[in-house]
């Protein structure tokens, strides 16, 4: 996925445009309202960020924003207002606006009786409510650490005050905010997607499918199997068919049962099961949230990832090589389970690794090694383990790990490393990113689990399903020398490990999406694994 440049007015570091500033102050207004938010604000209107706006205005030595004494752009700002109305058709959650209410104090302040104190009263508050579309409309309406406790991502964008300085004296303000949407072409396919959506709804949407002894397949007749052929028509995954006596499962059914498992990441066998079943009785209304959902994930995100990167989308257990703007390779992951959850974040690959060790986190050494140590006589050395103490800085082999009472030992004193070779946990290749997550790309000997749908199994890290052609592509576009099959197979026979370096800049983005549109149209849903689209919507209601 490509998440374009946004339009250049959200840029930093624009210079400013020359422009006559009203010459008009206010020493009370905005004392005034900074109390009145405290009841139920001026006119049934209160301020969303006080000390945002506070801060703008004293930059401005507290001087009017939009008003002239008693002139005030009255069109100007009911068209600013008829925008931010309309951004629900985004995502927005826009209640906290209050919109009606301003429409309204708009409206009553154009009265010709009306005082100075009035306009600055009004200017203080759309002030205040255009600072804080701006921010949503650039940042997000969400603090994405509210979702993601360990969020790192920091696009360069420029603060809501100094895009509002730039727009100002604008005559057509409200095509400038909506400048300050995303125009890239992911962001407005999810929108159509949107609209796609909405329409399902407007339409009733689509019943639960019956509960029937599964599988459901090819052959397979009753009233269960018209009711599928209508619920897939009316998600446009079916064509024109019969349904009205159609009650067997046919060849051109199948099809549409694997178009739809297609688009919801699931395993494309053309047979109903529990979870293609799962997914069929998901209503169009809760899609469409799951898109809105979507649509505010994009706004957090750089407006270029680049030409070059690598995609691992948490939900969709996939990763990706994309170069130049293309993906090259794609492969079926497994990631971190809802305990041991992969983190999201940004990186740079640096090393692919050959024949790895594994070194034991403590955590997974407290949670897992040592209780398996305690249960099993002889894991560590079935296991190929060799077991290190640590003397401050310094790791001292230990010579008899059985001499060790393992049930008082304090699993950070010790360190636990597993050897290259035959049952590594790691497997034969690992894709070595450093960062303070300890988490990274790796083979594993565990290969059946990438035949599931449903595959977050690890303790955080990334395993690869591919991981030699993996490698053999990495290496093929950022290696001046050949590392081909027959050199990786090669390497692979060696004992010891083997750290080949990455020489290009290949950033790594591990995101978590559960809806986007893919590059042949068609709208792919996955699942929340972890819990996160249910937390970004608790966030967002209570804006």
């Amino acid at each position: 996925m490509r998440l374009l440049k946004l339009a250049p007015i959200c840029l930093l570091f624009l210079s400013l445009t020359a422009s006559a500033l009203s010459t008009v102050s206010y020493p009370d207004a905005l004392k005034e309202l900074y109390q009145y938010r405290k009841s139920k604000g001026y006119a049934g209107v209160s301020l969303i960020h006080p000390k945002r706006t506070a801060r703008f205005y004293k930059k401005r030595d507290h001087k009017m924003v939009w008003s002239r004494g008693h002139e005030f752009p009255f069109y100007t700002m009911k068209r600013v207002l008829d925008f931010v109305e309309s951004l629900p058709e985004h995502g927005f959650r826009t209640k906290s606006y209050e919109i009606e209410a301003l429409k309204d104090l708009l409206k009553n302040t154009q009265s010709r009786d009306r005082t100075v104190k009035q306009v600055q009263h009004l200017d203080v508050l759309l002030t205040d409510r255009t600072l804080a579309v701006i921010h949503d409309l650039v940042w997000g309406q969400v603090n994405p650490r509210v979702v993601h406790e360990d969020w790192d991502y920091r696009p360069n964008r420029a603060s809501s005050a100094e895009i509002l300085n730039l727009l100002i004296n604008r005559k057509s303000l409200h095509n400038e905010l909506e400048d300050l949407l995303r125009h890239d072409k992911e962001y407005k396919a999810l929108l159509k997607a949107k609209s796609t959506y909405q329409d399902y709804v407007k339409k009733g949407g689509w019943g639960k499918l019956p509960h029937r002894k599964f599988p459901w397949e090819k052959g397979s007749s009753g009233p269960h199997i018209q009711a599928l052929a209508k619920r897939l028509q009316k998600s446009d995954d079916l064509g024109f068919y019969s349904t009205t006596s159609q009650q067997v499962f046919d060849e051109k059914l199948e099809q549409a049962v694997k178009q739809f498992q297609a688009r919801h990441g699931l395993n494309q066998d053309g047979v109903i099961g529990s979870g293609t079943w799962k997914a069929l009785n998901v209503s169009a209304q809760q899609r469409l949230k799951q898109i809105d959902l979507n649509l505010e994930r994009m706004r957090w995100f750089p407006y270029d990832l680049g030409d070059e990167y690598l995609w691992v989308n948490i939900p969709d257990y996939t990763v990706k090589y994309i170069r130049n703007r293309q993906p090259i390779f794609e492969s079926r992951t497994v990631v971190g389970n809802v305990k041991w959850k992969t983190p999201v974040f940004k990186d740079k690959m640096e090393y692919v690794v050959f024949n790895p060790k594994w070194n034991v986190p403590s955590k997974i050494a407290e949670k897992e090694t040592i209780p398996y140590i305690l249960e099993e006589k002889g894991y560590l050395k079935r296991n190929n383990f060799s077991v290190y103490k640590w003397e401050g800085k310094k790791r001292i082999p230990v010579e008899d790990p059985s001499q060790i009472d393992w049930s008082k030992a304090n699993a950070e004193e010790y360190l636990f490393v597993q050897k290259s070779g035959r049952g590594n946990s790691l497997g034969k290749i690992k894709f070595l990113f450093p960062n303070r997550h300890a988490v990274y790309l790796h083979d594993t000997p565990t290969k059946y689990l990438f035949k599931r749908d449903h595959r977050a199994y690890s303790h955080g890290c990334i395993r690869v399903a591919d991981p030699i052609d993996f490698a053999k592509v990495l290496l093929k576009h950022n290696r001046k020398e050949n590392w081909d099959q027959e050199r990786i197979q090669s390497s692979l026979k060696e004992d010891d490990e083997i750290y080949v370096t990455i020489q290009n800049d290949l950033p790594i983005f591990i995101v978590y999406f559960t809806a986007w549109v893919a590059d042949d149209d068609s709208i792919q849903f996955r699942d929340d694994v972890y819990d996160y689209d249910k937390e970004l919507d608790k966030a967002l209601s209570r804006i």
